[in-house]
C-alpha cells in the first residue's frame, strides 16, 4: 500500500493518463480496506487519542467522494488519495493504548462540572455570552487539570 502510493508521491511528474488510471483505482481500493481497519481502532469513546485518525478517515471518506477528480485534475486527486493511504497506514503503524475518557480523572471531571455548573446559573455568563470572572477562574481551574490529567496519561504510556 504504501509502495503504491510513493510510486504517484515520490515520482517527478505525472504518470501517464493509463497508468495514472490504474494507480488511483488501486489506491480506492487500499481505502477501502484501510478505512474500516483504522475506524476499528477508534472504539474507545471521547478520548484525545483517536482524534487524529478519526479525521484522516473522514478525510479520506471525502476524498473517495464521486467527483473530486474532476475538482482536483486527475493528478491531484490521485495524490490527494496517496496521502490518505499513507496516513492511514501510519496511524495503524501507531500502537494503541487504552483510550482514556477526557473526564476519566476526577479533579478534571470536578473542575468541569464546576464550571458548567457555574455558566448554566449565572445570569452574566448567560447574557453576556462571555465569561464572568468567577467563570474565568473556573475555567482556569478545568484547564489545569485537564493539562495534568494529560500529562498523567502519557507518563503511564509504555
Amino acid at each position: 500500500m504504501r509502495s503504491t502510493a510513493s510510486r504517484l508521491l515520490d515520482s517527478p511528474g505525472s504518470p501517464p493518463p493509463g497508468e495514472l488510471d490504474a494507480l488511483a483505482n488501486k489506491l480506492r481500493g487500499h481505502l477501502e480496506i484501510l478505512m474500516p481497519a483504522v475506524a476499528a481502532r477508534l472504539d474507545g469513546g471521547n478520548a484525545v487519542e483517536v482524534t487524529a485518525p478519526a479525521a484522516a478517515v473522514d478525510q479520506a471518506r471525502v476524498r473517495m467522494m464521486p467527483g473530486g477528480a474532476a475538482a482536483l485534475g486527475p493528478h491531484r486527486h490521485a495524490q490527494c488519495l496517496a496521502r490518505s493511504v499513507r496516513a492511514l497506514c501510519g496511524h495503524l503503524d501507531t500502537p494503541t493504548t487504552a483510550a482514556a475518557p477526557l473526564d476519566a480523572d476526577p479533579a478534571q471531571r470536578e473542575a468541569s462540572r464546576a464550571f458548567m455548573a457555574h455558566v448554566r446559573g449565572c445570569g452574566d455568563c448567560r447574557t453576556q455570552g462571555v465569561d464572568c470572572d468567577e467563570a474565568a477562574g473556573l475555567r482556569a481551574t478545568w484547564r489545569e487539570a485537564k493539562s495534568q490529567a494529560r500529562a498523567a496519561r502519557t507518563l503511564l504510556r509504555p
